[in-house]
């Protein structure tokens, strides 16, 4: 007899709790933490991706447009070669910068920012220079606006990037060689020294 209500009573109560267990629920929000992202089967993909991932603040895109941050890349590593100015303020810290260094310099820029707040990115004046079957160079003046929450870090950078992209072993691009110049009729500074103040 006591089994018996048990049983009931167990009926009764996911009856009236549980009265839609069996309904499917709503799907999930797909995650579109590199909605932005696009196969770089081309060089200038290799440049959409990195300009949407500085926009979007996503670290995970940004390091997927720089040589050897994946399994598929070459054994080319990546270099940044910065601007004199950059050089000349910060000694030593470009010596052997890398994809690590370029880990914390981005992780290190989106903590001194809002986190309702994104860069704002411009490229302009594309140029490209000496090309090859294994090998593409591409040149952009930029221009950078980020606020940070520290009022005493500089907010806009400009100068020009030259970039050398290569195809990885699974044919994608990506950018081997970054090297940054600062602008001669601009006095904001280079991206170098962006990246120095996020390191220093």
């Amino acid at each position: 007899m006591n089994y018996l209500k048990f049983i009931m009573c167990a009926i009764s109560l996911v009856s009236v709790a549980g009265c839609d267990i069996f309904n499917t629920r709503n799907p999930e929000e797909p995650d579109t933490g590199r909605s932005s992202f696009q196969p770089p089967t081309q060089p200038s993909v290799v440049v959409s991706n990195l300009k949407n991932a500085i926009g979007e603040k996503n670290i995970d895109n940004y390091l997927l447009c720089l040589s050897g941050s994946t399994v598929d890349s070459t054994n080319v590593k990546f270099i940044f070669q910065p601007s004199v100015e950059g050089n000349t303020l910060f000694p030593g810290i470009f010596e052997n910068w890398g994809i690590d260094n370029e880990k914390k310099y981005f992780n290190s820029l989106k903590s001194k920012m809002p986190a309702d707040v994104n860069p704002l990115i411009v490229l302009k004046n594309e140029r490209f220079g000496v090309s090859q079957p294994d090998s593409v160079v591409v040149s952009y003046e930029y221009y950078i606006k980020i606020n940070f929450i520290d009022n005493s870090i500089g907010s806009e950078y400009s100068g020009t990037m030259q970039l050398t992209m290569i195809p990885q072993k699974n044919g994608l691009w990506s950018i081997y060689r970054w090297q940054d110049i600062k602008s001669q009729a601009d006095t904001a500074d280079s991206w170098s020294i962006l990246k120095g103040n996020m390191i220093n």
